[in-house]
């Protein structure tokens, strides 16, 4: 082969042939070496057949031991993509060819989107404030649950949980919600998304209910273990039961529907409970913000009704902070038994220094003090949101959820919003989702916005408001002359 010029070469630089290493990089020599040869062997020097300079050779062109070039030459003839001949040399394989290697990009987004601007006002649902963690206290509960743990406390741990916590959640679960549930059948679960995969696992494959819109992934974790999906349509008390003699399971938000925020009535929850015992059949009630509420008390969950019917849902995503990972489920009788079985099965656990750390977290007054703390935060949010809404548009809106959580859903008059509004909103750096988002149809247009606001600054409001209201202005206006569309809870209930 022969000799590159060495007057082309770097200091720091070996090259061979097209092969390049580089002395200061952090990646050692064997490694880059192999990387390139790989690289030159599938196409880009060399073909299937070619034979590759001698070790000896290869070494001496690109500064290095003898002993790397072979080292790197046995690794890839161990992958299969050079074989050697004795007393011949050695040899691009036939498979090499047939390798088409990945270009690598760095630094660009790998689903090739823009990703649009950075966000600078934060609408999305469903995140609390990051910001407000009281990240001292929480701290000091993970220092003191790391350094008095004990040894046997660091294996997998039971598959229902630390008793230690699941003790704590039941007397949150009294203290807020007014629901007595034995500690003992709770099972402590990485979240929602979790817990319900873990129930998909465990209940008999056949039809789950949800409704339309809904967290897609409910679903999702539902139609991965093959489920037939179907959704439940709505009026003005909530979702609509199935047929008395379908049965299956439904996933229900009946405190605070996500998206939409509304509230199912009790004559409706009545109806579900008495579905779910006609047809011998399991509710899943998701609570996953109900401490958050601002007019009243917490409306009483379906599960201290619905008996062993109802499993219920929460979290600490939403009172705490996504990352936390940690949320739990409440199943009595023999569904509870089947669904620890498997989660046990499936070694689904939670950390158990997390869960020591989020018990004494709560057994020290942490979590309640922050709740109440967070509700004000969000009821003064939420009360500034409304005054900037009513200074741009005056009456032209109107919102479901208002009573709590930290999302409302907004309708504007007259004004339907498409994919070409959302990208406007990606480029003035608004974070921000619409009902259809979370609809089953692939189109997100809508006549909702899900606006969210927990994780919106204060400080950003103002600012963030104003923006939104002035592409919805503009929306409108790119609609002026259009037949009137009737907002899409009307369509379907017409």
């Amino acid at each position: 082969m022969e000799v590159l010029d060495d007057s082309l070469d770097d200091e720091n630089l070996m090259n061979a042939n097209g092969l390049v290493l580089d002395r200061n990089s952090s990646q050692p020599l064997f490694l880059q070496l192999t990387v390139a040869l790989r690289k030159a062997v599938t196409g880009e020097l060399y073909s299937p057949g070619d034979r590759l300079p001698p070790s000896r050779l290869m070494a001496l062109n690109l500064g290095v031991s003898r002993n790397l070039v072979t080292a790197v030459y046995d690794q890839l003839a161990a992958e299969g993509y050079l074989s050697g001949k004795v007393g011949r040399g050695t040899f691009v394989t036939p498979e090499a060819g047939r390798v088409k290697q990945r270009p690598v990009t760095f630094g660009k987004n790998p689903r090739g989107r823009s990703g649009g601007s950075p966000v600078e006002y934060d609408f999305t649902p469903g995140r609390p404030d990051l910001s407000a963690i009281p990240i001292d206290r929480w701290s000091e509960s993970l220092k003191d649950a790391v350094r008095n743990g004990a040894v046997s406390e660091r294996g997998y741990g039971p598959a229902e949980g630390s008793d230690r916590l699941r003790r704590a959640i039941s007397a949150l679960l009294f203290r807020v919600r007014g629901l007595e549930v034995s500690a003992d059948d709770i099972l402590i679960t990485a979240g929602t998304a979790q817990s319900l995969l873990l129930l998909a696992l465990s209940v008999e494959r056949g039809t789950f209910y949800c409704e339309n819109p809904c967290i897609p992934y409910a679903r999702e974790a539902f139609k991965a273990v093959s489920h037939r999906i179907k959704h439940l349509d709505a009026d003005t008390k909530g979702a609509l039961t199935p047929n008395r003699n379908a049965g299956g399971v439904c996933y229900l938000n009946p405190s605070h529907q996500f998206p939409r925020g509304t509230r199912m009535s009790l004559e409706r929850r009545l109806e579900f409970i008495d579905w779910a015992k006609e047809s011998d059949s399991m509710i899943i009630e998701d609570d996953y913000d109900s401490e958050f509420r601002y007019e009243g008390l917490p409306i009483p969950p379906m599960a201290g009704i619905g008996g062993s019917r109802i499993v219920y849902l929460g979290t600490f995503s939403k009172c705490l902070f996504p990352s936390l990972r940690i949320g739990y489920l409440v199943a009595t009788g023999k569904s509870g038994e089947t669904i620890r079985a498997k989660k046990d099965a499936f070694l689904m656990r939670v950390p158990g220094d997390i869960q020591r750390a989020l018990a004494l977290f709560m057994e020290r007054g942490y979590l309640d003090a922050h709740i109440k703390s967070m509700k004000t935060i969000y009821r003064n949010r939420a009360d500034k949101i409304r005054d900037e809404l009513n200074r741009h548009l005056g009456g032209g809106w109107s919102a479901d959820g208002t009573e709590g959580g930290f999302h409302w859903s907004v309708t504007f008059d007259e004004v339907r919003f498409g994919l070409e509004f959302f990208e406007s909103c990606s480029r003035a750096g608004l974070a921000i989702k619409g009902e259809g988002h979370y609809r089953t149809e692939a189109d997100v247009s809508t006549d909702r916005l899900v606006l969210g606001f927990g994780n919106l600054r204060d400080e950003k409001i103002e600012a963030g408001i104003g923006t939104l209201c002035r592409l919805v202005e503009d929306c409108r206006k790119r609609s002026f002359g259009r037949a009137p569309v009737k907002p899409e809870h009307e369509q379907r209930n017409a």
